[in-house]
């Protein structure tokens, strides 16, 4: 967990030097460096496999709820590889920390991995966040503190991995002792450290990728007719979004707008490549996210 706070740092400072005041009599610097970087089919795929694990702690909670014990180990060693897969893929940073006093100088490297997994409902056949939210509202209703933003109204949830792995083996542990009490607390911490994010200026965003995705889908399956609705519905959305933008975003969101206007005015002639093209405006405004 040291490893993930000091890459936190790095990120928040975005390698810049923090110093108290002019003329510290110590100054700190934390610099992050990727190793490498996930291209759009692998930052999908890692969403994807986040939501998976989400959707087997809950299978997992229901199984224990009818005392199917064997059936909830299966769903929790299932949400155990899916961890390991994760932890396979997450892109290495380079954090080199520097604290200077003086004369004397402490330099400090090290290789860590990001427990931060960025999860996209979309992406699902049934949503994986409706579990986590019922778990969020019956744990606050219980007196367990949770974070739980504007009645859980939210632009993105994140899946701390680690807190997941922690969570899921001593479920397992659990479940092989027979004790389904704290292995259900156990799968829930799970859900309820789900991490929502809110804000007012990401809902056109999140209105954007819906439509952008439900008309991949709808191309997928030839309704032209209905993808160029959805097409439109997102573009009225970039509009909404370039309102409140910088200027250079604005001029990024209006540039990406015509291009989805040119594909609306066209999908019901011809929707070669189509599906693709929204594709990588899906993950162009995922990345906006983040």
């Amino acid at each position: 967990m040291w490893n993930a706070r000091k890459l936190w740092l790095g990120a928040l400072l975005s390698a810049l030097a923090v110093n108290l005041y002019a003329g510290s009599r110590i100054t700190a610097e934390v610099q992050t460096r990727p190793a490498a970087k996930l291209n759009a089919e692998e930052s999908r795929a890692l969403s994807l496999a986040a939501a998976e694990i989400l959707k087997h702690v809950n299978e997992a909670r229901m199984a224990i709820g009818k005392k199917d014990m064997k059936a909830a180990g299966a769903h929790v060693d299932q949400g155990l590889v899916l961890v390991k897969i994760i932890n396979e893929t997450v892109p290495t940073f380079q954090v080199e920390t520097t604290i200077k006093a003086g004369q004397l100088n402490y330099v400090d490297k090290e290789n860590s991995k990001l427990p931060i997994v960025p999860i996209y409902d979309e992406l699902q056949r049934v949503s994986v966040m409706a579990p986590v939210e019922a778990a969020k509202k019956e744990a606050s209703k219980s007196g367990v503190p949770v974070a739980v933003d504007v009645e859980l109204i939210h632009t993105r949830a994140d899946l701390n991995v680690d807190l997941a792995r922690e969570g899921l083996q001593a479920a397992k542990d659990s479940i092989q002792k027979d004790d389904s009490r704290t292995a259900d607390n156990a799968l829930a911490s799970i859900q309820t450290g789900v991490i929502f994010n809110y804000a007012k200026m990401d809902l056109p965003l999140e209105k954007i990728r819906e439509n952008l995705l439900l008309a991949k889908n709808l191309v997928d399956v030839g309704k032209n007719k209905e993808a160029k609705a959805a097409l439109d519905v997102a573009g009225d959305a970039l509009m909404d979004y370039e309102k409140g933008a910088g200027v250079s975003r604005a001029s990024e969101s209006k540039a990406l707008r015509e291009e989805i206007q040119k594909l609306s005015q066209d999908i019901e002639k011809n929707s070669k490549g189509a599906a693709d093209q929204i594709m990588g405006w899906w993950d162009k405004v995922r990345k906006w996210l983040q």
